[in-house]
């Protein structure tokens, strides 16, 4: 929609002059319709005084000339509004046509023009808690590592929703219908005439296993009334959005994991015992253990700080995409060297 107006008025004395011109515009494209007003006004007045014997009288003279071109269609059609002093006439041309434009017939016409691809119109998106995403490959689908206890994922649908879960929404905008095709919103009295109705949109969610911990959010948007309103006829002063309409769901932990207690544990569990016990960690005695050079240490860490298989495998393992920089000036940093040598276990009787 456009529009603009301009007016200029000129005054000098009695004498007065005006121009006024402008012109709206709107243009809708499923189903295409456009509807233009152009109009123009131009006019003048003069004032003046005329005195008689006893008495003054002020006089105005005044003449004015407007036109109205009102354009609309598909098929062209319009009308002209001559408007003088003293007289107005209107004058009709094109085809003739309604000015409230067809609605859309089919709901695949719709879904074609509004909607996404079938598969695309329900997607699934991790709002929080995602540790880590596997990427799909040969023929695997995409997984996600998720953190249970934070975690949040969110279900979005292309079409509003009346219904999900299999029950109506609590305080929730379901008074919405489909305004390309002229689809009314549900009503519990059938309309007369009878109109084609909005009756339901429901969105449901299977989880694999006890759904019951969970929560089930509604996630309430604002909807173009263009879209998801109840006529198929533009207009400038409707209503633009409708408010508190359900466009998806967001699922979250059901309650968060109980605090507990640390248990009790006995000191002399972790004792050294020479007959086994069950709960008792079974230490070995080390018999000898051969020191390297001082020298060797400092340039055995020194080599190996900077740059680790074992340790670039654990990161790969655990995906961590972050580098570990530690610089070799840190084997010099050591104040005494540790010891790095070769440890000899006894062996067990």
């Amino acid at each position: 929609m456009a529009g603009g107006h301009l007016e200029v008025l000129f005054r000098d004395g009695g004498l007065r002059a005006w121009l006024k011109l402008g012109a709206d515009f709107l243009i809708a494209w499923k189903p295409y319709h456009y509807d233009a007003s152009i109009y123009v006004n131009v006019g003048a007045s003069y004032t003046f005084d005329i005195n008689l014997l006893f008495t003054r009288v002020r006089v105005t003279i005044s003449v004015d000339v407007g036109a109205q071109l009102h354009l609309w269609g598909p098929d062209f059609s319009g009308t002209a509004r001559i408007d003088l002093s003293v007289i107005s006439f209107t004058i009709a041309f094109g085809a003739g046509a309604s000015q409230a434009p067809k609605p859309l017939e089919t709901w695949k016409e719709f879904q074609e023009s509004f909607l996404p691809l079938e598969k695309d119109v329900c997607t699934i998106s991790v709002k929080s808690g995602l540790v880590r995403n596997i990427q799909a490959k040969d023929g695997e689908p995409e997984r996600w590592v998720i953190n249970p206890k934070q975690f949040s994922l969110v279900i979005d649908s292309a079409v509003p929703l009346k219904s999900a879960l299999g029950g109506k929404l609590k305080d929730a905008n379901t008074d919405f219908g489909i305004a390309p095709m002229a689809v009314r919103k549900q009503t519990q009295t059938p309309p007369s005439p009878p109109q084609k109705q909005f009756t339901d949109s429901n969105l449901t969610i299977a989880i694999t296993g006890d759904n019951t911990q969970f929560k089930y959010l509604p996630i309430k948007k604002l909807v173009p009334a263009g879209l998801w309103g109840e006529s198929a006829t533009p207009s400038l002063t409707g209503q633009k959005f409708l408010e508190n309409v359900v466009t998806g769901i967001e699922i979250i932990p059901g309650n968060s994991p109980a605090s507990s207690e640390t248990k009790e544990i006995k000191v002399d569990v972790f004792k050294f015992q020479d007959e086994f016990h069950p709960n008792a960690f079974q230490w070995e005695l080390a018999s000898s253990f051969k020191r390297d050079k001082e020298a060797d240490a400092r340039a055995t860490i020194a080599k190996t700080v900077g740059s680790n298989k074992k340790r670039d495998d654990l990161k790969a393992e655990l995906g961590v995409k972050f580098d570990i920089s530690i610089g070799k000036d840190f084997a010099g940093d050591f104040v005494t060297a540790p010891q790095i040598g070769t440890l000899e276990l006894c062996q067990p009787k």
